[in-house]
Parts: C-alpha cells; structure tokens; sequence
C-alpha cells in the first residue's frame, strides 16, 4: 500500500519528468491531434472503465495486476470532469517493484501509455495534494491480457 507521504516524495522529485506524450506538442492543431489519438489509440477499447472521486488535499489509488510476461505496451485515458472549468490532478504509474513509469504533472486529462516492465500488480495514483476542493475523474485502461472472466 502506498502512503500519502511516498505520493507527495514522488511528486516533488525533479528527477522524475512528465512523461511525454503526442499531444504535447504545442504547434498541433486540433485536427492533427485527434489524428495523433487514432494513430496511438486505435486499437484502445476500455477493459476497465471506473469514475471515482479524488478528495480534498488527497489521493486516489488503484492497482491492476498485469500478468505479461513479457514487456507489453499497456494504454488508458482520464480526464477530470467539469469541462471547461475542470481543475488539475496529477497521475503517475509504478511497477511492481515500485519504479515510476508514467507521470503526469497538473493536467485535467491524458493519454496513458506505458510498457510492463515485469509482471505484477501496477499502482495507478490520481493526486489532488495541491487543492481543497474534490475531484471527480474518469479512468479507462487496457492491459491487452486474456481475462477469464467476461468484460
């Protein structure tokens, strides 16, 4: 289980950057950046889908284990609600043995794309640290595995 203090370690660590993705690029225009989601998410169907509220100065958590035995790109989306007035969180993604592979700083939605790195259970966190008022999220991920129970 992970604490509010490691949460909020990780988040002020310098050494651990955003993690870059397509729609970073400023000079994209929104017809190129929906080209960039097909390009990057065509294949992206939710086989887990779960909207959740991120309270006050704390921290949403949630682990998925992820059985690939070898290296395997994993995808999601989030987004916070309230459209135009949605506020920030920040989200970051740690393997089994507790590397960050995905980080996010302050943005109120995201393309989540990440590589396994051994199989395990993935901890997936949503931070509101930085405000007092509540958030609610939606997450949709993919993990490409054969599940033995049906969708």
């Amino acid at each position: 289980m992970i604490e509010s203090a490691d949460i909020k370690e990780i988040l002020a660590d310098k050494e651990i950057v955003d993690t870059l993705t397509p729609e970073d690029n400023l000079k994209l225009k929104n017809d190129e950046i929906f080209k960039l989601w097909e390009q990057n998410m065509h294949d992206f169907v939710p086989e887990d889908l779960t909207n959740f509220v991120i309270e006050p100065k704390a921290a949403a958590v949630f682990y998925e284990h992820i059985g690939h035995e070898t290296p395997t790109e994993v995808k999601g989306a989030y987004y916070v609600h309230g459209g135009v007035d949605a506020k920030p969180v920040s989200v970051f993604v740690q393997d089994p043995i507790k590397n960050v592979i995905y980080k996010r700083s302050g943005e109120v939605q995201g393309i989540i794309i990440f590589t396994t790195t051994i199989p395990g259970e993935y901890t997936f966190i949503f931070s509101n640290f930085e405000d007092s008022t509540e958030r609610t999220c939606t997450l949709a991920i993919h993990t490409y595995e054969e599940k033995a129970d049906p969708i």
